[in-house]
């Protein structure tokens, strides 16, 4: 099984280097890593860095010497460039400067590159936001800076970083992602966070991640899926970290699961340069958020799954699960289904709810992951697909159109000549979700349904599942208005017709 695990994450290693390193250009002496849909090095980013990084260690563990080259070269260009790129209005500071870090550690110490990169992260700032994913790479550049030159202030930066971690945690390992809680909460970012965190207890730090890792494990979906709620839903970056965190950890079973899960997705990913795990072009960036870019979330890839191989088995962690409901992701679960419900957070769409984010039973599989999507706001505007992100929800929806004055045979007489204004609004209504498991052979989920409300139910075409829906322990009628693509694939689109009833329930056989 290990050697297996291993020879999987090494593959896609080879794979990943022959792809990223196919991006790397030469302009006028210097080198530049650039994105195939954008056309040009996305340097506020952190692609370039996580790349040469990438290349170099690839290239020494495998003889690679034009590998290593490679990314030395493309390294050497960007601490030329670095100047330049730090001031952009993006610029990633604690991703890069991480990335400098971990090469400087591997490096012999009277190679030139060594003093360059401790000069370069000594004099570049942190990143000035505390984003709760960015605070264990920001920890480790510190713990390095400490190391360097032996001073406090270093040494209090990466304390003060571990506490704010601390402070985000919820009682069950759950990791929010802003502060104060209550603003962002995701699983893919959770997954970074503790990534990164068992990064730095591999390289000394002492940490107790077994809540942490208890908390992600308890949430892994049946068919292998560990991303399937929040901002991140079905985005590489996750599996990125998850690959790192079982590797590193001693999880064989669960990286085996893991591994499954990615098989065949990871090509066809990389074939349309999406950062999706799905079918799409990566050029339309259908449902991408306004800060992506297929270059430096592939990279991000390379580089953990470098990492992964690296680490691979350095520091075990013994899960332990708390299921005390405090970070508000509720699983129910057997052998036989799958539930995933999440209490919502206030700041983006994609964490809203209550809400249903994962629906799987044995019988009919799975039926329907990945609520919402990118929606206006902070970093959802240029790709955006409104149907798809709106109608992308199991639950109460609140639908109004255009009042048809026409009926009325007197304003008919006196409006003959007047088009009708063809209008339709609607809004997803949150509310009460519960979910029972009493039947020997069928789950319910039951809805507490606003007034003038139909039932929104985006089931995968991959499900042959058909909503049975009651009102009252009476079956109402279902229809299929509509298709749409979330961030796995196509789904229809059943709903019921508004009603005035308090509770409906959704049936599914197990």
């Amino acid at each position: 099984m290990l050697n297996s695990n291993l020879e999987i994450i090494r593959q896609w290693e080879r794979i990943l280097a022959e792809k990223c390193s196919s991006w790397i250009e030469e302009n006028k002496e210097e080198v530049f890593l650039v994105d195939p849909i954008d056309g040009k090095e996305i340097s506020a980013h952190y692609g370039a860095t996580h790349t040469a990084i990438a290349l170099m260690i690839f290239g020494q563990r495998n003889d690679d010497d034009s590998m290593y080259c490679l990314g030395r070269k493309l390294l050497s260009s960007i601490l030329n460039r670095w100047d330049y790129c730090s001031a952009l209005q993006d610029f990633h500071f604690d991703f890069n400067n991480f990335a400098l870090c971990i090469i400087e550690d591997l490096l012999p110490e009277d190679d030139s590159l060594v003093e360059r990169i401790k000069s370069v992260v000594l004099k570049t700032p942190d990143s000035n936001h505390d984003t709760i994913n960015w605070l264990p790479m920001r920890a480790f550049v510190n713990k390095k800076r400490h190391e360097w030159t032996g001073l406090q202030k270093y040494l209090d930066a990466m304390n003060c970083c571990l506490s704010k971690v601390m402070k985000a945690t919820n009682d069950d390992g759950g990791v929010e992602d802003r502060l104060p809680k209550g603003s962002s909460f995701n699983l893919q970012y959770d997954i970074a966070t503790v990534c990164c965190l068992q990064f730095l207890c591999v390289h000394g730090v002492e940490k107790d991640l077994s809540r942490e890792l208890g908390f992600l494990l308890n949430a892994v979906a049946p068919d292998g899926d560990i991303n399937y709620q929040g901002r991140g839903a079905n985005q590489v970056f996750a599996w990125s970290c998850w690959i790192y965190l079982l590797s590193s950890s001693g999880r064989e079973t669960d990286l085996m699961q893991a591994l499954r899960f990615l098989d065949g997705k990871l090509e066809k990913m990389l074939s349309h340069n999406n950062l999706l795990l799905n079918n799409e072009p990566g050029c339309e960036k259908r449902l991408w958020w306004d800060y992506h870019h297929a270059s430096v979330y592939i990279s991000h890839l390379f580089l953990w799954l470098v990492l992964a191989e690296i680490d691979y088995g350095r520091r075990s962690i013994e899960p332990v699960i708390v299921c005390d409901g405090s970070t508000g992701l509720d699983i129910y679960k057997a052998k036989d289904f799958f539930v995933a419900v999440f209490n919502g957070r206030r700041e983006y769409l994609a964490e809203r709810g209550p809400v249903i984010t994962a629906v799987w039973t044995k019988k009919e599989g799975m039926v329907f992951k990945g609520s919402f999507g990118p929606w206006q706001g902070l970093f959802g505007n240029d790709y955006c697909s409104e149907e798809s992100v709106l109608y992308n929800y199991w639950g109460p929806l609140e639908v109004h159109q255009n009042i048809d004055w026409h009926r009325n045979r007197w304003i008919r007489k006196f409006l003959a000549n007047r088009p009708i204004i063809a209008k339709i609004t609607s809004k997803p209504r949150f509310s009460a979700i519960e979910v029972k498991s009493e039947s020997a052979d069928c789950i319910d989920i039951i809805f507490t349904v606003p007034s003038h409300c139909c039932i929104n139910l985006p089931v995968f075409n991959s499900s042959h599942y058909t909503p049975k829906v009651y009102e009252d322990g009476n079956e109402v009628s279902v229809s299929k208005p509509l298709l749409i693509v979330n961030q796995y694939g196509e789904l229809s689109v059943y709903r019921t017709k508004p009603s005035d009833r308090k509770t409906v329930n959704v049936r599914i056989r197990k």
